[in-house]
């Protein structure tokens, strides 16, 4: 019962992810896009990239495992660099203003825990 309810939050997360980045990235550029600097739009669309690369790993590293290619080979080595790129992400993120600030954060927080989360 318990090893459901994890697969299910986590499966929760992965797509909760998807949907702030998708939001951040929208709010940034219907309002911030023009008005902030062009260092903090940089630092934002940074923040973004790193979240959503940590993303794209994670769901390419799931698809080998369900696709049977030997992965573990890899998680070992990219976990660590996934964890340390959703923090800098998040760090990244104080460059933004508003909503996008905030989702583009608790993505990148989120990409953290879940990340250890599997690994630990």
């Amino acid at each position: 019962m318990l090893f459901d309810l994890s697969k299910i939050l986590g499966s929760v997360t992965f797509v909760t992810i998807l949907c702030l980045m998708i939001l951040a990235y929208r709010g940034w550029t219907r309002n911030l896009r023009q008005t902030l600097p062009h260092w903090r739009n940089a630092l934002g669309v940074t923040s973004m990239a790193l979240t959503f690369l940590c993303w794209s790993i994670l769901a390419i590293l799931f698809l080998a495992d369900r696709l049977d290619v030997n992965s573990r080979l890899f998680f070992d080595w990219w976990v660590t660099a996934i964890a340390l790129l959703a923090i800098l992400g998040a760090c990244l993120a104080f460059a933004l203003r508003g909503a996008p600030r905030i989702a583009a954060i608790a993505a990148g927080l989120l990409m953290f825990a879940g990340v250890t989360n599997v690994v630990y």
